[in-house]
């Protein structure tokens, strides 16, 4: 098979795949994917085997083998870097972040998405910015850290709000709510002990 042949058979096997995620089944989808990557490798097409890899590591979180979603994540995160696609350096980084996360590897989750953030910083990319301020306020409250993750909360609510990002930034000021709340009991609790 020639080149433009793999390529094409590799976007016809990746679309498949897609239609197999739509239903629901992901082993048909992950296998599918597969032959799709192994294809795209052969002829060294990098931006579409990104792609494919992402979706290998999303397929990968949700069957819960999150080391196999770490080996995804990482190989599109490479590919990204070698085609200097920041923002999908970024997205990498955020995702490895949240199978970390899911792990309950909180200090390795942190590590990532703060790099995330860095680069989605850089790239000044707010809803990047905003969603891993999140995640990163989410580590702080799992690390029993409510004070900074109040802070991480603040600074992304208005970042939401002026995106019209209405679900996330309803999501945040009910997180704002319960850690504002639990603070102040914490003090009460402290006033009451002395």
């Amino acid at each position: 098979m020639e080149k433009k042949e793999k390529k094409n058979k590799a976007l016809e096997l990746s679309w498949k795949a897609n239609e197999y995620l739509i239903k629901g089944d992901l082993e048909k989808a992950r296998s599918t994917y597969r032959q799709s990557y192994k294809l795209l490798e052969e002829i060294e097409e990098k931006a579409i085997r990104a792609v494919v890899a992402n979706n290998l590591g999303l397929i990968a979180v949700r069957l819960k083998n999150f080391e196999e979603a770490i080996v995804w994540f990482k190989r599109a995160y490479d590919l990204y870097k070698s085609l200097n696609d920041l923002r999908g350096q970024a997205e990498q980084l955020g995702n490895l972040g949240s199978v970390y996360r899911d792990k309950q590897k909180y200090d390795k989750s942190l590590e990532y998405y703060e790099n995330a953030l860095k680069v989605f910083e850089q790239l000044d990319n707010r809803l990047g910015i905003a969603n891993q301020l999140t995640n990163i306020a989410y580590i702080h409250v799992m690390k029993d850290s409510p004070q900074e993750a109040l802070k991480l909360y603040k600074r992304a609510l208005p970042i939401f709000e002026s995106l019209e990002e209405k679900d996330k930034a309803e999501y945040v000021k009910q997180n704002i709510k319960v850690l504002i709340k639990e603070i102040n009991k914490n003090k009460q609790d402290e006033r009451t002990e002395i």
